[in-house]
């Protein structure tokens, strides 16, 4: 980054191979004069521009885009009790599109004799400044968890199918790898999906850092460009609550022998004392429950349909029911079975919408009704949009001219 105000310039120090830069950095502008009334300058202070620029092996540094953002005025010098509030301030480009996002905060101390002192000085350079502790997040030990199940629909890249793709996961400086996929012609699901992260990450989700998924293709001579990209900026949806401990385990069983010992006489030394689990309570006829009985209530495939197992009667028990039911008088089932069979689906849908006209004595029966959605459900949130357990990412490209592909600008996977 390129940091100006007025006609003075600072730079930060160049992080290499990483979309999310982390410079923990503080610049220091001093012995500035400018003619104005401090009030004034106080309520209309002077902006300051911060460009980002991208440094290649070779070349010149390519211009990605600039942010532009006021500083915090203090006329008090350091004794001022504000503290400045890290920001992201919107970096646009050239093109006047949305080219990132900038952390950082902007002060601007009057002199009086009274500044405050420097922060501490970075351990890998002798006059590089770290961000102070009082404005940097807090940082908490965090866990992340990804489920990469595999690759879909990846295009050519400098005309060359990808065959053996990777994925690498990054966030906060970490870098996590996914096994290689032999050949996606044959399997494009990964071997082994799951991957662990034991980062160290902000406490606040305003100031979480993205996530940055690239994909990189393992061609001849050790060659692994990347083919595809994406970037999740925002963890939130995806965050989840660690579960509290509870008392079961070791832990639990002591807790409950010491209440059951409590109250009882402590053993003498010359005796030795056998506990004895008491005899089961419950009838050894359980044990002896046939299967439909431990099956009741479940349901069984039979011939393509699916029906519960309580109408499953055995030979003997079929004959016996058959015979009671000719004992019985048939002019007494006659209404009941002429009344269902002028209850349908379409009665059951007319009931739930509140067409009692068309629904018929279907809610005189007392049968239950259904709830009707307007829309198609793939468009309903409650139900997740009809969306599988696992997220698609689409990936793109990197800088514009990356691929010999015309369509840079669409999804390449």
């Amino acid at each position: 980054c390129r940091v100006c105000f007025l006609n003075h310039t600072a730079l930060t120090e160049i992080q290499r191979y990483t979309l999310n830069p982390t410079w923990d950095q503080t610049l220091i502008i001093d012995n500035i004069q400018i003619h104005a009334d401090p009030d004034k300058l106080a309520e209309n202070p002077p902006v300051i521009v911060t460009s980002v620029l991208d440094y290649d092996d070779m070349g010149k540094p390519e211009y990605i885009g600039r942010c532009m953002a006021e500083p915090m005025v203090k006329l008090s010098g350091g004794r001022d009790p504000r503290k400045p509030r890290l920001g992201w301030f919107p970096i646009v480009s050239r093109e006047e599109t949305d080219a990132g996002q900038l952390l950082a905060a902007f002060e601007m101390y009057l002199d009086d004799g009274h500044l405050p002192p420097p922060p501490p000085m970075k351990e890998d350079g002798d006059t590089l400044f770290q961000v102070p502790s009082d404005i940097r997040p807090q940082m908490q030990r965090t866990g992340i968890e990804v489920l990469c199940w595999g690759v879909r629909k990846l295009k050519k890249y400098h005309l060359r199918n990808v065959t053996s793709p990777q994925c690498e996961f990054e966030i906060g400086g970490n870098v996590m790898k996914s096994p290689v996929i032999k050949s996606v012609e044959q399997n494009p699901n990964f071997p082994e999906p799951l991957i662990f992260f034991d980062v160290y990450l902000p406490r606040e989700d305003l100031y979480m850092p993205p996530m940055t998924i690239k994909v990189r293709d393992h061609r001849r001579f050790g060659r692994k460009p990347v083919v595809g990209r994406h970037v999740i900026t925002n963890l939130a949806p995806f965050s989840v609550q660690p579960e509290q401990p509870s008392g079961s385990g070791e832990d639990g069983q002591q807790q409950e022998e010491e209440v059951e010992t409590e109250g009882q006489p402590p053993p003498e030394e010359d005796h030795t004392v056998i506990e004895i689990e008491p005899p089961s309570e419950e009838p050894k006829q359980q044990e002896k429950e046939s299967l439909l009985g431990k099956l009741s209530g479940k349901s069984k495939f039979l011939g393509g349909l699916i029906m519960p197992i309580d109408t499953i009667v055995p030979g003997d028990q079929k004959a016996k029911q058959a015979a009671g039911s000719k004992r019985g008088s048939k002019s007494s089932e006659l209404p009941d079975a002429e009344a269902e069979e002028d209850i349908d689906w379409w009665c059951k849908f007319y009931a739930s919408i509140g067409d009692e006209l068309q629904a018929g004595s279907y809610l005189e029966h007392g049968y239950d009704t259904m709830e009707v959605y307007g829309g198609p459900l793939e468009t309903l949130k409650e139900f997740d949009c009809l969306e599988d357990f696992t997220s698609t990412f689409h990936l793109e490209r990197g800088k514009k001219g990356d691929s010999d592909d015309e369509d840079d600008d669409e999804s390449v996977g």
